[in-house]
């Protein structure tokens, strides 16, 4: 799991002692469904930026470019093994030694904003990374109570 210790770029209009910014890059294949869900639903929380992309050329007006890999500190593949996300990241891109490539094995078949697709992300993106409390609350808020486990 990756602590919020281990970056270094203050949140923007922050003095020192603030928490850390982690840059949360999302990539799936189109960027309509999966990762813009992921970057709009991690975004309410202060300590991410995020951003999403897709490996495909039409990708929602938004393809994964080597700009966008340099500025990630985490990327996240929605799925290896159904889209091949994580190794067309490795075979396209450089990727920074130091910027880790997870791969939240998140099939196909969600729509945009889906509460079900919300509660999966939650679930596979925080055994990554170390969510505050407070990140926790505002996310559970945002899935409507009758989708809650």
């Amino acid at each position: 799991m990756v602590e919020l210790s281990s970056y270094t770029r203050a949140v923007p209009g922050s003095s020192p002692g603030r928490p850390i910014m982690k840059k949360l890059l999302f990539v799936c294949s189109a960027n309509i469904s999966r990762s813009p869900t992921a970057a709009e639903f991690f975004r309410a929380c202060p300590e991410f930026d995020t951003k999403s992309a897709g490996t495909e050329p039409y990708a929602g007006g938004k393809p994964v470019s080597q700009d966008l890999v340099d500025w990630a500190n985490i990327i996240f593949a929605l799925s290896e093994k159904t889209n091949g996300h994580r190794t067309f990241l490795k075979e396209h891109f450089a990727i920074p030694q130091k910027t880790p490539i997870y791969d939240l094995d998140i099939p196909n078949g969600y729509l945009y904003g889906e509460p079900a697709l919300q509660l999966l992300l939650l679930d596979r993106v925080s055994k990554y990374i170390s969510l505050s409390p407070k990140c926790m609350q505002k996310l559970d808020s945002l899935v409507p109570q009758r989708f809650h486990r």
